[in-house]
């Protein structure tokens, strides 16, 4: 397990990237920029969590030999190396939901799904043994992930739709006042 969460140090490095300059295009209402902000830097810790994902799927006996002096549980690395994947998406994720303000419902979702995990050891350890650890480690994080993924995406969307929204109202606004204008400039409305 140790070995698959090393590739998370890059991901804890792009989430505090994201935190900054997107706390600040959401508090100037730039929706554009956040979610610029939001989908490059995720896209690059996936990236990079990928390649790592990949280089243990091939060569897990070398990397357990090389780190931990024997290959004790390569097999473990190899079965999960592509499903955490999603876990380098993790950091990023936790600094833009708190760029939204959402730090309540981090607490709130990361609390439920270490529930959920703590419920699966019960159920999948004595029968599984660590492979139970592992499934509900991942079972957690990946449910984790996308609960915040739908979270974001919605936050995004509706600040970009209100934006129209409110981009709209101030077009309508300006025309009133052009035809109110144009009206007392004929005559055919008193100031």
């Amino acid at each position: 397990m140790p070995l698959l969460l090393m590739p998370g140090f890059f991901a804890n490095a792009f989430g505090r990237v994201l935190l900054q300059p997107m706390t600040s295009a959401v508090s100037k209402k730039d929706t554009t920029q956040a979610k610029k902000l939001f989908f490059t830097i995720s896209m690059i810790s996936l990236i990079i969590g990928s390649f790592f994902s990949i280089i243990m799927l091939l060569f897990p006996k070398q990397l357990m030999t090389i780190l931990y002096g024997n290959s004790t549980g390569y097999q473990y690395v190899r079965i999960f190396s592509i499903p955490f994947c999603v876990y380098y998406l993790e950091s990023p994720f936790i600094s833009a939901m708190t760029a939204l303000g959402k730090t309540k419902q981090i607490m709130i979702y990361d609390v439920f799904t270490s529930g959920i995990r703590i419920g699966l050891l019960f159920i999948l350890l004595p029968i599984i043994k660590m492979m139970g650890v592992v499934i509900s480690t991942m079972v957690s994080f990946i449910l984790l992930v996308i609960i915040f993924g739908i979270i974001i995406c919605k936050e995004l969307l509706k600040k970009e739709e209100y934006e129209f929204v409110e981009g709209q109202i101030e077009l309508l606004d300006e025309a009133i006042e052009q035809g109110r204008s144009a009206l007392t400039d004929t005559g055919l409305m008193r100031g």
